[in-house]
């Protein structure tokens, strides 16, 4: 393993997070040794001596872990009281759109009693459909037949509904989450929902419902792995200036 490696690691080892939250520590800091050794590179020096001064420049190990310890705990605590909160608070927005009575629509704040998923003024009887894109195809060919309200909560709705889960769970998991993995947990999730709609009659079990969930959830997948990189990135810069600011 690469020196600038072993030396982050040894930075953000044994702190008491999570395997993922121990794997971002490792990536920022990564990352600001990496700028420090492109700069000496830039100026001449030698690979190994760009990583030697890369590591001075950025601090004693020791101290850097102590510095870490003491800013850890307290964040940690209320980042992921604030993570569980919103998941709860989540949780129970999903049961109320989908199997409690009339429900505000999701983008204007509108009440509104006709339509299938988002919204529910009587009982659909527990209809099920297994084709895919069948719902959606009707929408789209027959939209003249349908209220606007209806299609939008149908089908952009039902992927807004599950782009939080898109974010929360890569958030609160312990560890990373691959796409593939990801994915599958979403399609449970999703399968889940549509089985209680079902089971208990309060809503129409469709496919395509299935799908858009599954389109929201990767989309909220994607933000959260964006809002990574970004703060990485800004971090970054924060640092570049305020070396060049000495």
């Amino acid at each position: 393993m690469k020196r600038l490696e072993l030396y982050a690691k040894r930075i953000v080892k044994g702190h008491g997070v999570s395997e993922k939250e121990e794997d971002e520590l490792f990536d920022e800091i990564f990352d600001h040794l990496q700028q420090l050794k492109k700069q000496y590179l830039n100026i001449g020096y030698r690979v190994e001596d760009a990583e030697k001064c890369a590591i001075y420049d950025f601090g004693e190990e020791k101290e850097l872990r102590n510095k870490l310890v003491a800013a850890i705990n307290p964040l940690q605590r209320l980042f992921k009281g604030l993570a569980w909160s919103a998941a709860v608070i989540y949780i129970l927005t999903v049961i109320k759109i989908l199997f409690i009575g009339t429900v505000t629509r999701l983008m204007y704040g509108e009440f509104i009693n006709n339509g299938i998923t988002l919204q529910f003024g009587k009982r659909y009887g527990g209809t099920l459909n297994i084709i895919p894109f069948k719902s959606t195809a009707n929408y789209i060919m027959n939209f003249t037949q349908y209220n606007p309200d209806i299609i939008f909560n149908n089908l952009v709705g039902n992927m807004l509904l599950f782009v939080p889960f898109g974010l929360l769970l890569p958030l609160l998991a312990k560890k990373k989450i691959t796409l593939s993995r990801f994915l599958c947990l979403s399609v449970v999730a999703a399968v889940l929902l549509e089985g209680v709609q079902l089971i208990t009659r309060l809503g129409v079990a469709d496919i395509d419902d299935v799908i858009l969930y599954a389109i929201g959830s990767l989309i909220g997948f994607g933000c959260f792995h964006l809002m990574g990189k970004g703060r990485r990135y800004w971090r970054t810069k924060q640092y570049e200036w305020k070396r060049i600011g000495q």
